[in-house]
């Protein structure tokens, strides 16, 4: 399991919900898991109030090693996710963290699970970063060429190339 050295309930439960190693959880998904493997519904709820204060429906990688102060290890899960997260993207030019690229990677698998018409995949895009990094974001997805002339708030831009489609994903200035 990476390379976390406490092991414990909440850690197991945690990488079992997130196989992916996108980050995050998702309350439906914690659920589900929960109800599968008959795991009482209290500890549903004492997971959405040690790690969900906020009701934002997710818990975050960061969030949750944050409450069981497992910051040097987080840090050791964060590289093993990069290195598997974006394993099938080629990257065409970004300014953007490594951190935020991993979070939009993640936003875009879950979105194909889920969606599978593109029209929706971009609306779910922008709506997911509107409400996680501020509003102005565009997504754009492309099959085969293109030319694009556009401008982007520095640290805020991501073109890149993922199975079949080239993703452009930035933030615009707010004049």
């Amino acid at each position: 399991m990476q390379t976390i050295h406490k092991v414990d309930g909440f850690t197991e439960i945690y990488f079992m919900v997130d196989k992916r190693k996108k980050g995050w959880i998702t309350m439906p998904e914690l659920r589900k898991y929960m109800e599968e493997n008959d795991v009482d519904e209290k500890m549903f709820e004492r997971w959405k109030t040690l790690f969900d204060p906020e009701s934002t429906g997710r818990i975050t990688l960061e969030k949750f090693s944050e409450v069981l102060g497992l910051q040097e290890e987080v840090i050791n899960i964060q590289t093993a996710i990069q290195g598997n997260e974006m394993h099938d993207v080629n990257v065409i030019q970004s300014d953007m963290n490594t951190k935020m690229k991993l979070t939009i990677c993640g936003l875009i698998d879950e979105g194909i699970l889920i969606y599978h018409d593109d029209l929706k995949l971009v609306e779910f895009l922008k709506d997911e970063l509107d409400k996680y990094f501020g509003k102005l974001w565009n997504v754009i997805i492309i099959y085969g060429r293109y030319w694009s002339r556009y401008c982007h708030e520095t640290g805020y831009n991501f073109c890149f190339i993922k199975d079949d489609r080239i993703f452009l994903v930035y933030k615009i200035p707010d004049i």
